[in-house]
């Protein structure tokens, strides 16, 4: 009798606070590379949207949340 041992899979935790350094990430954008603060996760009407503050000029700006990382 042949047994398989199931083994759950634990990736590496990249929650995010309010407040976190974070980089744009998204090589098709213009933004890409832009650093500012990460102020949360929104509801938008199409999808799940992550705000952040550029640092460079204190404006928001609206990515997805896969297109972000944390510095």
């Amino acid at each position: 009798m042949r047994y398989a041992k199931v083994v759950p899979i634990v990736s590496k935790s990249e929650a995010l606070e309010i407040g976190t350094y974070v980089r744009i990430d998204n090589i098709d954008d213009d933004m890409h590379n832009k650093k500012g603060i990460f102020q949360g996760h929104y509801q938008h009407v199409y999808g799940i949207r992550s705000l952040i503050v550029l640092e460079e000029n204190n404006k928001n700006f609206y990515t997805f949340p896969e297109n972000i990382k944390k510095l």
